[in-house]
């Protein structure tokens, strides 16, 4: 992923705009979250949510959610989440190269721990009924039709293209 400026204006202010009398804002309790970054060959997993869900229904997203505080730290709370959204379970090597980018804060003082992990192989997807489909998207070459997507996403992707592009340098 090299150059998400470019696809940001080329389509997310077509899409939002396109939804821009919907109010697409978080309405629940959970304050601390996590989302997933899962590439394989250049190409990212995004979900789209169920319609009938209370936050974000339609948006795109990555998968992630709410921090549960039984989970013993945060990366294990991604772990279940990948597992509860898509059915993937990472391997062992998968899980010991997952890394935790950085923390995102949204304007309403919520955070999301951001993390990233290249998968050994493509894995069969079984969705949630909190999803009702999925993409495995290269942001490069591809500029996914009438999408509308979870607020802030494409800040969160463009953090983790500054972080590449500067680890790289």
């Amino acid at each position: 992923m090299k150059d998400l400026t470019t696809y940001i204006n080329k389509t997310l202010m077509r899409s939002q705009s396109d939804h821009i009398n919907e109010t697409l804002v978080y309405s629940g309790k959970h304050t601390e979250f996590v989302d997933a970054i899962l590439e394989f060959e250049n190409e990212i997993l995004i979900l789209r949510r169920a319609n009938y869900m209370k936050n974000f229904k339609g948006c795109w997203c990555l998968p992630g959610g709410a921090v549960n505080k039984n989970d013993e730290d945060i990366k294990t709370s991604i772990i279940r989440e990948i597992k509860e959204e898509t059915g993937i379970e990472l391997t062992y090597v998968e899980s010991e190269r997952m890394k935790e980018l950085f923390e995102y804060k949204y304007e309403n003082k919520n955070i999301t721990h951001v993390f990233y992990v290249r998968l050994e192989t493509k894995p069969e997807v079984k969705l949630s009924k909190e999803h009702s489909k999925f993409e495995w998207i290269n942001f490069e070459t591809e500029i996914p039709g009438n999408h509308k997507w979870v607020p802030e996403l494409f800040n969160i992707l463009q953090q983790w293209e500054l972080k590449n592009t500067n680890e790289n340098t």
